[in-house]
């Protein structure tokens, strides 16, 4: 078994004896925990497990390692070949740890939560025990990265933002329902997997023993945890409940969308990020209210209230996306109509057009239309009873008899030929014949 340094996890010497410094960090360890000179510290070295089968097992390589312990990756012994992706995660404590008996509370108390909690947003549990000494357990492999990781990439965008915290807050809600507080909550503890977002290291969460949704805690496991990502209260060694998770989980959202961890008096996210919802403001300043009485309940609060900020966002893009199709559309038409124009004209005039008479230039020298003679006077009808069939015949006579055409009605045709002759003239592109006086 090969031994590493507990410092930067660098392979140490095999044949080395007694004390060895790490020839990456410099850092003294103790293979034989002999010679411990006063003053000058020294290290266990960290072991590791690379190539052993472990209870059906097979570890692979190192995954990554924590302040607790190290992370590796393994596959189960008897599965075949294509379904040994994406494979098991083995989290071995600390060798230099595994001698503390707090510590070892600590690691077993971390397997006792997630067998309690079967959540598809939390790490499930699949085995445990001990090998050469050092405790262990296995759990399903998350093969995306973890929060931290995608975040030194740069910031999530507002739809990464929600894909992740949405379903995390689920997640956190049922924990907080079986009487669990995380009280770890950072980016480096959420894993995020194809199927969803996962929550993991429950190394130091705390199961409510109170009846009254508190923990009871001793001042020193008051004190444990991420101190950016602290409560107040946590830091102040406090009684803790749900809501210290919520001040948590405030602090991650507030780095994920602006950049940076919100300390003092820190800036409204939307002045930093315009692009975000106002919103997203309010929700925030609550998530870090100093006293725990002045933030949301519980973790599905804040879930609906982040998931009431999503429809707005869309609906105002629906209406941006509406009016800028109206405005192309209009632009579109105003520019496509002076392309039209010579088409039409065009078309018009290619048509033949008949040739128009000379007119005097004075209308009053056209000959004057003959005046119809009077009408013949009728002699006076009797009035009397007429079938439907009559009064039809006598409405046609009526007619008939009617004068036409007056002077006054020729003339008004006159000038309506006119005017229609000289609108033919003038689409006629190849013809500038003015009418003669």
């Amino acid at each position: 078994m090969n031994l590493l340094c507990p410092g930067c996890l660098t392979p140490l010497p095999a044949s080395a004896l007694g004390a060895v410094t790490c020839a990456s960090c410099e850092l003294e360890v103790d293979l034989s925990r002999q010679d411990t000179v006063a003053g000058k510290p020294r290290f266990l070295p960290e072991r590791s497990f690379e190539g052993q089968t472990i209870e059906g097992f097979v570890v692979q390589g190192r995954v990554g390692a924590g302040g607790m312990g190290t992370v590796y990756r393994a596959h189960q012994a008897n599965a075949a070949q294509e379904t040994r992706e994406p494979g098991v995660a083995l989290k071995f404590l600390s060798s230099w740890m595994a001698g503390d008996p707090t510590v070892l509370a600590r690691f077993a108390r971390e397997v006792e939560v997630l067998r309690k909690l079967q959540h598809p947003g939390i790490v499930s549990v699949m085995a445990d025990g001990v090998f050469a000494g050092v405790p262990w357990f296995a759990m399903p492999f998350v093969k995306g990265p973890t929060l931290k990781q995608r975040l030194d990439e740069g910031v999530l965008s507002w739809a990464e933002a929600l894909n992740v915290f949405v379903p995390l807050l689920d997640a956190l809600a049922y924990a907080h329902a079986q009487g669990v507080v995380h009280r770890d909550l950072k980016p480096s503890n959420v894993l995020l997997d194809a199927a969803g977002p996962k929550l993991a290291d429950f190394g130091i969460a705390q199961i409510d023993v109170t009846g009254n949704g508190r923990t009871a805690l001793t001042h020193s496991a008051a004190i444990m945890g991420t101190l950016p990502y602290m409560s107040p209260e946590q830091r102040q060694g406090k009684a803790l409940d749900k809501r210290s998770d919520l001040y948590s989980f405030g602090v991650i959202a507030y780095e994920a969308l602006c950049g940076q961890l919100p300390q003092g008096a820190f800036a409204p996210p939307s002045r930093l990020r315009p692009s975000l919802p106002r919103g997203f403001d309010k929700l925030v300043q609550k998530l870090l209210q100093p006293e725990p009485q002045n933030r949301y309940g519980g973790a599905l609060e804040v879930q609906a209230a982040l998931k009431r900020l999503a429809p707005q966002r869309r609906r105002r893009g629906y209406a941006w996306a509406a009016a800028g199709l109206a405005t192309c559309l209009a632009l579109g038409s105003q520019m496509l109509w002076p392309l039209n124009q010579p088409k039409r004209a065009a078309k018009v005039a290619s048509k033949p057009m008949a040739t128009a008479p000379v007119l005097p230039s004075n209308v009053s020298e056209l000959p004057a239309a003959p005046v119809p003679p009077p009408p013949a006077v009728q002699p006076p009808v009797q009035a009397q009873s007429q079938s439907p069939k009559t009064n039809l015949n006598l409405e046609t006579r009526k007619a008939a008899t009617k004068p036409r055409a007056t002077s006054k009605r020729i003339a008004r045709k006159a000038d309506s030929e006119l005017d229609l002759i000289g609108t033919k003239n003038l689409l006629n592109a190849k013809s500038s014949t003015a009418l003669e006086p």
